[in-house]
Order: structure tokens, then C-alpha cells, then sequence
């Protein structure tokens, strides 16, 4: 069975950076959050995407979502969480009709 947690690993005087740990049934990955970009679900399966790679878990998006902190992860469709903090924008423009 495969099995998701979020932990807050401190190193020398740096401030807690939270990690995951992910349990497989053949191994145990370890990653940072910040290196998260996005979560999607395909079929019963979750792939989390790193800038790096794409590490595919049999653990439903509900399940990961609820061990993520809320602050910095977001669901956005029943298929995708998202990292908020690795989210740019170059400029945000709106327009408004002149209704009179």
C-alpha cells in the first residue's frame, strides 16, 4: 500500500522546510514541497510534477490534498491541485466596458 505524508524537516539554523515522504510498496521517496508544481489525477492514480520528473502514486488527489498545507496547495478542478507558490504572472490586465 502506498502511503503519503508531510513532514517539516529543520537543518543547521534554516527555518522547517516541509518535505513528503511517499511509501511504496519498493521504496521511499522523499521530496520537497517547493519542488512540487502541480498534482493531477489520472484514473486511480495520482502523478505529482517536479520541474525534474513525474513520480506516478496509487494514492487518490483527495488523499494527498489533505496532508498538503492549504496556504501554498489548491485544488482547482477534481483533476489538479496546484502549487501556489511556484504560480508567476508577467501582468494582469482588465478591461471594463464604459457603459454610459
Amino acid at each position: 500500500m502506498t502511503e503519503f505524508s508531510v513532514f517539516y524537516q529543520r537543518t543547521n539554523d534554516k527555518p522547517a522546510s516541509p518535505i513528503c515522504l511517499i511509501q511504496t510498496p519498493k521504496q521511499i521517496l522523499s521530496l520537497h514541497l517547493d519542488k512540487i508544481l502541480f498534482i493531477e489525477s489520472r484514473q486511480k492514480h495520482s502523478i505529482i510534477h517536479t520541474v525534474t520528473e513525474e513520480i506516478e502514486i496509487s494514492i487518490p488527489l483527495y488523499r494527498i490534498l489533505s496532508h498538503l498545507p492549504n496556504d501554498i496547495f489548491i485544488q482547482i478542478h477534481r483533476s489538479f491541485i496546484i502549487n501556489l507558490d511556484n504560480i508567476s504572472f508577467n501582468s494582469l490586465f482588465f478591461n471594463f466596458a464604459d457603459t454610459s
